[in-house]
């Protein structure tokens, strides 16, 4: 189960949560995260170093180690095409058509060139075997509103300088409504703070997340994920715990101009701090970054 969890909340996919439009005329820039280097990361290895306390209790457990490898490749265009077995198929506009792992397939839409719904009858990303539809709705080319079928939920955005600030969520569920928000703080250009409030019928409940960066270039910039992919993944994610918590331990949905070296974990009555020790190639892009039963190892192309 830990395992699990912590493969789930460590996976390092860089991500950019910008206003939305995906215009016909300029296809080819939502590719890119914004790396003006030329440098595209060419493998990600996560090892995550789990047990061996040896404190004397009962739960003391064998050490072990569990690693996550991927592999990116681009076509000449330096457009994603693959990361280990999904593939990522475009349209004649430059845009995401689809992904594909094995026999799931999500379908991604479009309206004059804005993404109008994304459909699966597989599940989203993390697992799960369901038929969903997620739309989207605009307001002068701007994303406002999302909806999903399976999770019978709506989401409200809102943005600020091309950011978005806000994120609002309303469930229907057992006979009441359930209602969520989201807060982001950016400060140059990288995301320092995710803020959540959970209102249940009986309680609300806060929980804050903050991230400190150094002043090389962000390793997120280099893995050239589509933006109609990154965008998705990040306003798909189906909520269905309380407490309200977001759970990343790295701001990896968020394209960072810097490097994250500390994350500070705050709720009603517990604060947790992580330094993470980042090591540069002779670009000035990190190489790996590391804490506690924790390293990432980064190639290039």
């Amino acid at each position: 189960m830990h395992t699990t969890f912590y493969r789930a909340i460590l996976l390092v996919i860089c991500a950019s949560v910008t206003a939305f439009s995906c215009k016909k005329d300029d296809a080819n820039s939502h590719q890119h995260n914004g790396n003006q280097d030329g440098i595209i990361v060419k493998s990600q290895t996560i090892n995550w170093h789990i047990g061996g306390d040896h404190t004397g209790s009962d739960h003391d457990s064998e050490a072990f180690l569990d690693t996550d490898q991927r592999q990116f490749e681009y076509d000449a265009h330096n457009r994603l095409i693959a990361e280990n077995s999904m593939e990522f198929i475009y349209n004649a506009d430059g845009l995401l058509a689809k992904t594909i792992i094995s026999t799931d397939t999500i379908h991604y839409n479009y309206v004059n060139g804005m993404l109008a719904s994304v459909h699966t009858s597989c599940g989203y990303y993390d697992g799960g075997s369901f038929t969903d539809t997620t739309r989207f709705t605009y307001k002068n080319q701007q994303l406002t509103r999302s909806s999903s079928t399976n999770e019978k939920t709506m989401s409200e955005f809102v943005f600020e300088n091309n950011r978005m600030i806000s994120k609002f969520i309303s469930r229907s569920e057992a006979g009441y409504f359930r209602n969520d928000t989201l807060e982001y703080t950016w400060e140059n250009d990288n995301i320092t703070c995710i803020r959540t409030k959970s209102a249940s019928p009986y309680n609300t409940y806060y929980y804050q997340r903050e991230f400190r960066y150094d002043n090389h270039p962000g390793y997120t910039r280099a893995i050239l994920y589509p933006a109609e992919y990154l965008l998705v993944r990040e306003i798909t994610q189906f909520y269905g715990k309380y407490p309200f918590i977001y759970y990343e331990s790295l701001p990896w949905r968020y394209n960072n101009a810097n490097n994250p070296v500390e994350f500070i974990e705050l709720n009603d009555d517990k604060m947790r701090l992580t330094a993470y020790e980042v090591h540069y190639n002779s670009n000035g892009f990190p190489s790996m970054i590391h804490t506690k039963g924790f390293e990432m190892i980064l190639t290039y192309y």
